[in-house]
This record gives C-alpha cells, structure tokens and sequence, in this order.
C-alpha cells in the first residue's frame, strides 16, 4: 500500500472528525401545533426567538396554528407534528386511545381566581344553567374540555345531555355571531373571546367550567415519546426556553401582547387585547410542573361522563425531568 495512499486515508478521516461536532450540532426541528385561544407562550416561542437562546442552535422551531384541538391530535398523531398544544381532557383522552405522548410542562390553567372558559348567552335571553332544556349549544368539538363542562352544566340542571339538549360545532371564532344570529342559545368563549364578547354588553355569562365542574383544567404541551426519547438535551433546552418565555409573558405583559400583535399571530383590535389583564386571562404561573392530582380527578370525571374508556396511568404522561427542580 503506497505512501500516497494511506496519507489520503488519513486526511479524509481526520476531515470527517473536524466535521463530526459541527453535524452534532445542527438544531433539531420542533413542529409545533397550536391553537387560536389561550396559548401565548407557544406562540411567543415563534413571534419573539430573541427570548428563547437556545432556539436556532439547540433546536428551530416550526410552529403550525390548527382551529380545532381534534385536528390539532390528529396531525400529531399522524406523525405530522413533534409536539401539540393540549387541554388535559384532550391529552388524556388521546393517551386512552393509544396514542405515544409525554407532558413535559403546563401553560396555563383554568382558575377561579383569575378566567374560566365562559360559557355565554345573549344578555336578553332566559338562558341559564336551571333552563337549558331545549336550547343549542355552541361548541367547537366533539368529547373535548368545551362539551365536557357543558355537559356537567346541563346535568347540574337536571336533564339529559344526550337527550335535552342540542348540539352544533361552530369554530371560536364564529361563536360570537352564531349567538347573535340566534343559531345557538349558548356558546362557549375562551379568555380574549370572552374579553371581547363581554365588552359588547350583548352578552351574559351563564356559567363557566372551573364554576361549574370544580375542576381548574390545564392547558398543557405533549410531546412525541419517542421525540423525547431520542432528544433529551433539546428537551433540556426547550423547556427551559419556555420557562423564559413564560417569566417574560408575566413580567411584561403588555410588551408580549405587542409582539403577538405586531407577529400577526394574534388578530384581535390593539386596543381590546392590551386592556386585558391578569384577571382576564387564565392563570399562568413560572412554575410550569403539570398538576398529577388534577388529571387524576379529570380522569375520573371523563371515565364517568363516558368521554374515555380506558383508564391510563398519570405517571406514564406526565414527565416533569426536564424542569429545573426535578435535576
């Protein structure tokens, strides 16, 4: 074997080992599904990368906006995204279905102290949780948080909700003029929704789901198990972005409603968003651990109300090790 010949070799494995770390540290891509209400940090993950050090050289983020949680799962489950905004009723209810999920973090939750998902009716109308029988309901899904406390609602009056009452899909978004128009009696608004609907003066608020159920339900992020799995460090370092973004969206938040405004991502009248405040919204928290006694409770209230099957193990979702505290 010649001289030339091993000097060649040589050369080409020790360029390949001058290569090996910069391809060990391309970022990994994080698709992102999300929705239209309530989800700030997701989507200030997006609109400000300046509050997030580790985005473009630990991992990218993609972030993909669905208008309904079922679509939402649907593309996660089909492969389509890493990681998926979540109400924990949507969570477990996938879980129970088989599909591969972990929680690594919380976004936010309905409060009694705060905002719960609100549930109005025209301000005119006689709509109220002890006269619902007859009446259409709005809700933008099938087995979903939304037609969960609705039906506990219509259970705490008495009647049937499979039998009583009616129901009709209608998108967030068009909830508002549906009750107008008079296509449903009742229809049910997150927190800028709500906001927006109340400030009118057309509108009353009937009940809303922290109220009526007991239960302050989380707004959560899963993601892919074998995402996790094979990416711990990008995990480590998304968590802890989100972390950040969540203490900025606390610390200053009427700079990050700006940012959500200016990014296109939040189309709601200026005016009308930076006037909601704390009190307005859920309740947020920089302390993101997801709450294993509220899924337990949750999950037995979906096994009763029939909207899941299966029981699954709360300590299989959740995986809280990423969290600062949990080192």
């Amino acid at each position: 074997m010649s001289r030339t010949f091993i000097q060649i070799v040589c050369a080409a494995v020790a360029l390949l080992s001058a290569q090996a770390p910069v391809l060990a540290q391309q970022p990994v891509e994080i698709r992102m599904g999300v929705g239209t209400a309530s989800e700030e940090q997701a989507w200030l993950m997006q609109a400000r990368p300046d509050l997030t050090p580790n985005q473009g050289k630990v991992y990218t983020y993609n972030m993909n906006m669905f208008r309904s949680g079922g679509d939402r799962m649907a593309a996660f489950q089909a492969g389509q995204l890493d990681a998926v905004t979540s109400s924990t009723t949507g969570v477990l209810f996938a879980a129970s279905k088989g599909v591969s999920l972990v929680v690594p973090v919380s976004m936010a939750r309905e409060s009694t102290q705060t905002f719960s998902t609100s549930y109005l009716a025209l301000k005119d109308s006689d709509v109220s949780t002890s006269n619902l029988k007859g009446k259409t309901i709005g809700i933008n899904g099938y087995r979903s948080s939304i037609e969960l406390y609705a039906r506990i609602a219509v259970e705490k009056g008495g009647l049937n909700p499979d039998r009583d009452v009616r129901w009709l899909i209608v998108p967030l978004p068009q909830m508002e003029e549906a009750l107008r128009q008079k296509k449903i009696d009742l229809g049910v608004f997150p927190t800028t929704f709500a906001f927006v609907a109340l400030r009118s003066g057309e509108f009353k608020r009937a009940f809303d789901s922290a109220g009526i159920s007991g239960l302050e339900e989380e707004f959560d992020i899963a993601f892919n198990r074998d995402f996790v799995k094979k990416h711990p460090q990008v995990m480590q370092a998304w968590v802890s972005d989100f972390i950040a973004v969540t203490k900025y969206f606390l610390e200053q938040p009427e700079a990050a409603r700006k940012s959500l405004l200016a990014s296109k991502i939040v189309q709601v009248e200026p005016s009308i968003y930076l006037a909601m405040t704390r009190k307005d919204d859920l309740l947020r928290s920089v302390d993101v651990r997801p709450d294993r006694k509220m899924f337990e409770r949750l999950q037995d209230e979906l096994l009763r109300a029939k909207f899941q099957e299966q029981k699954v193990d709360i300590g299989t979702i959740i995986n809280d090790s990423f969290l600062p505290q949990s080192r």
